[in-house]
């Protein structure tokens, strides 16, 4: 694949997360993707797992070299970068992006120089984190500017997504969180669903949460998730289509209003790498003092106080309890 030539503004970084497995975090970062791709912007997408996310003529798209290779090996970003539909993107990377503490001297600035390759060739990178609560996931959701978390009308995700947001708030996390409801059957309840999970971000955790939009259950999607064929291409007018774009839309015109956008995921990172303490550790360790954490002023830290576990527990068992009593939602 041909890395763009052209130097728009610094990529959009979002990460999407998600409180469970089923919640579909994978299919909508894809989707997403290619519904900003249709819009006019140049997305990359920087996946969890080896093997890309799509699948194209040939069937299945192979890693010319795995990302590990261009970290040990002198490899142009175009070795490691396979094209995807529409002509995105895309790096299984996001593994060793996360282990950034972990790598040596030479192969942070090798890193550091291929995601600021990144961010100056795209104007949106999409991150689709792994799943599980790890230090890996904490370190990529501090980094984005932006979050995306998905939600299902299930009880544990609810539960699930707070407890993935409480993980990175012991970290003074201030983001822009959106949220997307997944796999929906009734937009009421999924909007109380909504509406609880932002309101207990709120109260316990000082996080404002936005809602980008819902997604109705379709087979459609579920047998293109299995095939690795993107619903947005072989239904262009189904009505998950339509929704996907909506969500992409609200999503540009509200990362591109919001002062968050200046921000740079490669800055996390260097400003870690030019730290000694967190050059020298190779975990992240909760604080009540504010850590020196990319793109954040230490100034006024003291003044920032966060809930204590207890209160962090209250939260918890209230959306578990919340989720139980509205139970599945789906039919």
């Amino acid at each position: 694949m041909t890395v763009p030539t052209e130097q728009p503004e610094t990529a959009r970084v979002v990460a999407i997360t998600s409180g469970a497995e089923s919640a579909g975090r994978s299919c909508i970062s894809l989707n997403l993707g290619l519904a900003l791709i249709q819009q006019g912007h140049k997305v990359c997408l920087l996946g969890a797992d080896p093997e890309p996310s799509f699948s194209g003529p040939p069937p299945r798209l192979p890693t010319k070299h795995r990302f590990q290779d261009f970290l040990l090996e002198t490899l142009d970003l175009s070795e490691v970068l396979i094209e995807g539909p529409l002509g995105m993107g895309y790096i299984p990377a996001t593994e060793c992006i996360a282990d950034f503490m972990r790598l040596n001297g030479t192969q942070q600035t090798r890193l550091l120089s291929v995601l600021q390759e990144i961010e100056n060739h795209f104007d949106y990178v999409l991150i689709d984190t792994t799943g599980g609560i790890s230090e890996s996931t904490n370190r990529l959701l501090l980094a984005a500017p932006f979050t995306i978390v998905t939600l299902t009308p299930e009880p544990t995700s609810l539960a699930g997504a707070f407890n993935r947001l409480n993980g990175v708030n012991r970290f003074y996390y201030d983001h822009p969180v959106f949220v997307i409801v997944n796999m929906s059957s009734h937009l009421q309840q999924d909007r109380s669903v909504y509406r609880e999970f932002k309101r207990l971000a709120a109260r316990y955790l000082q996080l404002e949460i936005s809602y980008l939009g819902q997604i109705p259950r379709d087979e459609g999607l579920r047998a293109s998730m299995a095939k690795k064929i993107s619903i947005l291409l072989k239904q262009p007018d189904s009505l998950v289509s339509h929704r996907l774009n909506s969500i992409a839309s609200r999503l540009h015109h509200r990362a591109a209003t919001t002062t968050e956008n200046c921000k740079k995921f490669s800055e996390f990172f260097k400003k870690q790498k030019q730290n000694a303490s967190w050059a020298e550790a190779t975990t992240l360790t909760p604080s009540t003092t504010r850590p020196p954490l990319a793109t954040e002023s230490t100034e006024g830290a003291e003044s920032i106080e966060r809930n204590s576990p207890e209160d962090e527990t209250t939260a918890l068992s209230a959306a578990s309890r919340f989720a139980r009593l509205l139970g599945p939602m789906h039919e």
